[in-house]
């Protein structure tokens, strides 16, 4: 278990906080322990692929017993119960990214991800001032560490990315496509990690394009794949991939859009390549002491998660709708 913890803290900052404020919490509570296990079992089956099957099951075993404890936690979220509840919330988004699934679908996996991701910013936002001083603390600091490309991996990414503001030019929602991309280009300067949480920030237009598999949305979405592939973290490892061999546009769109069939040609090549450490963190700044964008900064702004902050939260669905959709298997 340890040894699993381990792996998933990448600032100093936060070490202490997964090394013993997590586990103090999951053995004072049992869905958090359980969600613990599942995490480390995953963590198994991907050191030892002759029996990722069997360590699979154990995962899955331990995660469908924690959530209905976590569902009657979220009944009543408090003071008390928010940090261990927070606590799952993170530990479960790896878990649900980490779990290898049947019959992938790239588009639905996002709805989930989402709405499970937007069950996480409704505890963060309704009980941050009880977060902030708990166990969970570290999580609320300013980071101390920055991230930095090599430099040709970097521009290659870049431009890249920019690139797609040319191709939606022409589309009558280039407004949603060009506030998406901006989001992309963030998320790829700020660290390779932030990509993981895409589907919480981007805005509601865009999320609802791509459900409908808007071919623009699905182009830039591709690209979400891309820089999924680039984190190199074990329960991230396939994610990428997945994402872009799981999409397709139509075969008229390529045909008569270079600009697009390159685009497209471009990122499957980018996920059939291992993914390549050294280059792609090139090095590691300490201290860096920079503010920590919030929850609230990253949100789009028509996103009604807002108005939890601004005393206004009856228009908005509470954690436990969000949590039961995103974490709910058919």
């Amino acid at each position: 278990m340890t040894t699993t913890i381990k792996t998933l803290c990448h600032d100093p900052k936060d070490w202490h906080m997964w090394e013993v404020g997590l586990p103090q919490l999951a053995f004072q509570n049992d869905y958090l322990l359980d969600a613990v296990f599942a995490m480390t079992c995953l963590h198994r089956g991907s050191l030892h692929p002759l029996n990722k099957s069997y360590w699979l099951r154990s995962a899955v075993q331990y995660q469908s017993r924690a959530l209905p404890m976590f569902y009657k936690v979220l009944d009543n979220v408090n003071e008390e119960t928010c940090h261990a509840a927070f606590a799952f919330s993170l530990l479960t988004s790896m878990v649900e990214i980490a779990m290898p699934q049947t019959d992938y679908d790239p588009i639905e996996h996002l709805v989930g991800l989402r709405s499970y991701f937007r069950g996480s910013a409704t505890l963060w936002l309704t009980m941050v001032d009880h977060l902030r001083y708990g166990p969970m603390n570290p999580f609320f600091k300013p980071k101390t560490i920055l991230w930095e490309y090599d430099p040709e991996i970097r521009k290659s990414f870049h431009d890249r990315l920019t690139d797609l503001y040319d191709i939606v030019a022409g589309s009558p929602d280039v407004k949603i496509f060009n506030e998406t991309i901006d989001l992309l280009i963030r998320l790829f300067h700020d660290s390779p990690y932030s990509i993981m949480v895409f589907s919480l920030f981007v805005g509601p237009d865009f999320f609802h394009l791509v459900c409908q598999r808007e071919p623009l949305a699905v182009l830039i979405y591709v690209y979400v794949g891309v820089l999924f592939h680039n984190v190199n973290i074990w329960w991230g490892e396939g994610v990428g991939e997945r994402i872009v061999n799981g999409l397709s546009l139509p075969a008229e769109l390529l045909e008569n859009n270079p600009k697009c069939a390159s685009a497209l040609l471009w990122a499957q090549q980018q996920v059939k390549k291992r993914p390549e450490p050294d280059k792609v963190l090139f090095w590691r700044i300490f201290n860096a002491k920079q503010p920590n964008e919030t929850v609230e900064d990253l949100l789009h702004p028509d996103d009604n998660l807002h108005s939890l902050r601004s005393n206004n939260p009856s228009t908005v669905t509470t954690p436990s709708a969000y949590l039961r959709n995103g974490l709910t298997k058919d």
